[in-house]
């Protein structure tokens, strides 16, 4: 079959399902490991890596979570098993040094990716935006407290 090739979105990323099968997945395991990927709306390790690539997003490849809004891709819908999810853990702690950063973090971003990032920096004003459901929240950090409010955005 003929098809374009995806080019990695960062420096020293890898696709999911090729570090699963350089880690001796196969069967059964192998299968797990990609109804959770699907289910995680993920190809590359920058899918689920943190914006600082070294360490995984802790609110990415979660169980029963939605991720379709967080990508510009269409993923097919998948229900993985307890027994996947359990796999799936496994196959990240495995992977992951016991501190849970990678073994080799990723580097600058190469290429778009599909993901759509919902927290944003803006350094030059110091505040932190999120970015959910249409509506852009701003946090700016105060002395004593922190103020938030929330920009509706109009496409």
């Amino acid at each position: 079959m003929d098809y374009p090739e995806l080019p990695m979105p960062r420096e020293n990323d890898r696709c999911i399902m090729t570090l699963a099968i350089q880690m001796k997945y196969r069967g059964d395991d192998l299968r797990s490991v990609n109804r959770c990927r699907i289910s995680s709306c993920s190809i590359f390790l920058s899918d689920l890596v943190a914006a600082n690539g070294r360490t995984l997003d802790q609110t990415r490849g979660l169980q029963d979570v939605n991720y379709a809004s967080s990508t510009t891709y269409d993923f097919p819908t998948e229900h993985p098993s307890q027994r996947d999810w359990e796999v799936w853990r496994v196959f990240w702690s495995s992977y992951c040094l016991p501190d849970g950063s990678l073994p080799c973090s990723l580097g600058k971003w190469k290429n778009t990716t599909h993901r759509q990032w919902e927290w944003f920096y803006s350094e030059s004003t110091d505040i932190l935006i999120q970015c959910s459901d249409g509506v852009n929240w701003r946090y700016r950090q105060c002395p004593v407290l922190i103020l938030v409010w929330p920009e509706i955005s109009i496409i």
